[in-house]
């Protein structure tokens, strides 16, 4: 069972169709975290779940824990993957319509206002058809047109017809689903910085303290080598 146990939460009261965008949201520091594993930045991919952990209300005093227990990357990619899916299937599940309100914070920073009657436009008309539907639609026409050879001609017309048909509103839904993502990596990608630059800066001390104080097998990165260091680097 899917950890969002009801996409109903999502919706408060079928009538109002208020949607609690946030309960989504929370979910997409998953995305960045595969987004990171496919850029095999493992370390990336840890603070991705970090941050997914706290932000659906695991207690901080677990997330040491958390990090000890997924050292290995196949256990943070499984844990990854897992909540991506929660966030794609919640985020399908929005009416057409609905997109701009998840996509608020983009909308307002790079939609001009002489452009909000177009995004309005371009976002409305499809409403009453949900976003996974025109999704998997898109997709399906993107994938005709790259292997025309394979399809007959009206298979190929069609697929062009989708294209234009919803290739506005998916651009506009990567654009703002890309802004999002970047804006969650940024201060990742500044304490992946920050701790390498640390490292470096300190790394000839480490190694002299271990020295001064007798220890053997100092690493190359300026710690005690240990069999556990072993393990942890064959792990990652």
């Amino acid at each position: 069972m899917s950890n969002v146990r009801s996409l109903d939460v999502y919706r408060r009261g079928k009538q109002a169709q208020a949607v609690d965008y946030s309960e989504i949201e929370k979910y997409r520091s998953a995305i960045v975290g595969m987004q990171y594993l496919q850029a095999k930045n493992l370390e990336g991919a840890k603070k991705s779940l970090e941050k997914l952990a706290s932000d659906i209300g695991v207690d901080k005093k677990y997330i040491p824990l958390l990090k000890g227990s997924l050292v290995r990357k196949e256990g943070v990619a499984r844990a990854l993957q897992l909540y991506a899916v929660d966030y794609d299937q919640a985020r399908g599940q929005l009416d057409a319509s609905e997109i701009p309100g998840f996509y608020a914070s983009q909308l307002e920073k790079y939609v001009s206002e002489e452009d909000l009657g177009r995004a309005s436009e371009v976002f409305g008309e499809f409403a009453g058809e949900s976003f996974d539907s025109i999704a998997k639609k898109y997709r399906k026409a993107e994938h005709i047109l790259k292997q025309p050879d394979l399809y007959d001609e009206k298979e190929r017309e069609g697929a062009q017809k989708t294209i234009e048909k919803y290739g506005k509103y998916m651009t506009l839904v990567t654009l703002f689903e890309q802004a999002a993502v970047r804006k969650i990596m940024a201060p990742i990608d500044d304490d992946l910085i920050r701790e390498n630059v640390r490292q470096i800066l300190r790394l000839g001390e480490q190694a002299e303290e271990a020295i001064a104080n007798g220890y053997e097998g100092v690493a190359a990165n300026g710690h005690e080598a240990s069999e556990d260091d072993y393990a942890m680097d064959m792990a990652a």
